[in-house]
C-alpha cells in the first residue's frame, strides 16, 4: 500500500512542470511542452525513482537533443 502512495498518478505529481521544461528547454508555452511531460510521466510510471528534480531536468535535457 505504501509503495503504490509513492507513484505518481499524474502529470501534476512530477517533481517539475511546465514552467521547468519551458526554461530548460528555451521554448514557449505549447504542444512540445506538453509531450515532453507526457514522456516524463510515462518514464516515471516505470521507475517511480526517477521522479526527482535532478533525474527530470537530465532527462529534459535529453529530449533538448533528438
Amino acid at each position: 500500500m505504501v509503495e503504490v502512495q509513492k507513484q505518481p498518478f499524474s502529470i501534476n505529481d512530477l517533481k517539475i512542470d511546465g514552467n521547468d521544461v519551458m526554461k530548460i528547454l528555451g521554448i514557449k508555452p505549447g504542444r512540445e511542452v506538453g509531450e515532453v511531460l507526457k514522456h516524463l510521466f510515462a518514464r516515471v510510471e516505470e521507475d517511480a525513482s526517477l521522479n526527482t528534480k535532478r533525474s527530470l531536468t537530465g532527462m529534459v535535457k535529453q529530449w533538448n537533443k533528438k
